[in-house]
């Protein structure tokens, strides 16, 4: 039967899946939650019992009954759904938001909301002209490279840890305080051809980002890995995404 109680135990059931019958270490695991897909990840991403190696929200709500109310400062409601704002304290694991700024389902303050309380955050990606259902389909070699930078850049991070360096990722961190060691500026996205609906968007997206500088700290160093293979489990939107790789063509 379809619940949110339901939701949070099938996505569990898709960890300890991967972790018993495939032995998939915990940090190579990115949680993928679009939309109302981000109700179960944001809830097990915030349970110490299920670390992940990171996790992305699309066009995520702070929480369900918040979108009717748009009210985002006051406290939940014990009947409020999927209260993903409540938990963000409490998810250790890198996050990346991708957002349309001009979301008419979930407004963009929603993504805010979980940006300004998360600990670990990577600098979000706010999509001028990007709308709640479309964002992979009309800014697709965007999306994929910015995702395979993302990628890139929890490998290497979790690459420079040691075991027991990696292991204090799953300690609280105080409360107003974060990781700045995941916050970095995406690397320039350069698209060697382009569609003639994503050519059209080059020059608002690099304007998008002039807009999020304050948001952002210096870019790491180090060159990008020629492959990636982690396991990411994605809930809600279409489509799946299982292993990306580096060359990422539109």
């Amino acid at each position: 039967k379809p619940s949110e109680e339901n939701l949070y135990a099938d996505i569990r059931a898709v960890y300890s899946y991967l972790t018993s019958k495939h032995q998939v270490p915990w940090y190579k695991i990115i949680l993928y939650g679009q939309s109302v897909g981000s109700g179960p990840t944001c809830d097990m991403a915030s349970d110490p019992n299920f670390p992940v190696g990171a996790l992305i929200l699309h066009s995520a709500f702070a929480s369900a009954l918040r979108i009717v109310i748009k009210d985002h400062k006051s406290r939940s409601k014990s009947y409020d759904l999927f209260r993903n704002i409540d938990k963000m304290s409490r998810i250790q694991a890198p996050l990346y938001i991708i957002h349309g700024k001009e979301d008419a389902e979930v407004p963009i303050k929603h993504a805010e909301a979980l940006y300004d309380t998360s600990k670990r955050p990577y600098v979000p990606w706010w999509v001028e002209k990007g709308d709640h259902n479309s964002i992979e389909i009309s800014f697709r070699s965007h999306f994929m490279i910015r995702l395979r930078n993302f990628f890139e850049h929890i490998q290497r991070f979790h690459r420079a840890l040691t075991d027991s360096e990696r292991q204090k990722l799953l300690r609280p961190l105080p409360p107003g305080v974060r990781d700045s060691r995941i916050e970095m500026r995406d690397r320039p996205i350069k698209l060697t051809t382009t569609s003639p609906l994503e050519t059209s968007r080059v020059e608002t997206d690099s304007a998008s980002e002039h807009d999020d500088k304050q948001s952002r700290s210096k870019s790491v160093g180090g060159e990008p890995t020629s492959s990636i293979s982690l396991d990411t489990i994605r809930l809600g939107g279409v489509g799946s995404i299982k292993e990306t790789s580096s060359d990422v063509k539109p």
